[in-house]
């Protein structure tokens, strides 16, 4: 029986990889940030986040009091033209970029006017959450991601503040301070006791 000779498939097994990595960026940016013709959405999102119900983007922020209760309000816009068709989800990285053990998400308040679970156009959905202020200058993140399968980020925005001691407190002396004045104390003691050497 002759041999046939296996013809080389055709298709996207013959395209060079940088081809086929630029197609599937074609269709990401389609479906994710084309146009509503092109078989996609616009996903125009906006968060700003609150602190004390400020807008305090720029560093320092406010001056809070150390131990106070920090109120974080975050407000989600929809400017696009269609509803998202995912739910989306806040998560704020509690002022450590670097650690994600400690995230958080806010707590959704309202502003499903519809009510359907989706972000509409022109619907403002606001959320809250609360903190204990720290000592320092404080840097925390809300980023909007598509609850699910993760999809985003679609925006962020940072609020900062800076913890800082109440007006009339006094710092607590540095241990090595303490340390040296007992030990001054108890040499200038023992030279007023009877028979030491002056």
């Amino acid at each position: 029986m002759a041999r046939i000779a296996a013809r080389p498939a055709r298709g996207l097994a013959t395209l060079s990889p940088g081809i086929v990595m630029m197609s599937l960026l074609l269709v990401t940016l389609l479906v994710y940030t084309g146009p509503a013709q092109a078989g996609g959405i616009i996903v125009d999102v906006d968060i700003e986040k609150f602190v004390n119900g400020v807008d305090a983007d720029t560093a320092p922020g406010i001056f809070v009091p150390v131990g106070s209760i920090v109120t974080f309000t975050y407000t989600l816009e929809n400017f696009g033209l269609e509803t998202l068709p995912f739910p989306v989800s806040i998560n704020d990285d509690n002022g450590t970029p670097s650690l994600f053990g400690d995230d958080f998400a806010p707590t959704f308040v309202g502003g499903d006017t519809t009510p359907n679970g989706f972000l509409d156009p022109d619907e403002t959905w606001t959320y809250t959450a609360s903190r204990t202020a720290l000592v320092g200058l404080h840097t925390n993140i809300a980023v909007v991601f598509a609850l699910g399968d993760g999809a985003g980020p679609f925006d962020s925005d940072p609020a900062n503040y800076f913890g800082q001691a109440p007006a009339g407190q006094v710092p607590s002396p540095a241990p090595l301070v303490l340390i040296g004045s007992g030990l001054a104390a108890l040499a200038y003691l023992r030279r007023l006791r009877p028979g030491s050497r002056s």
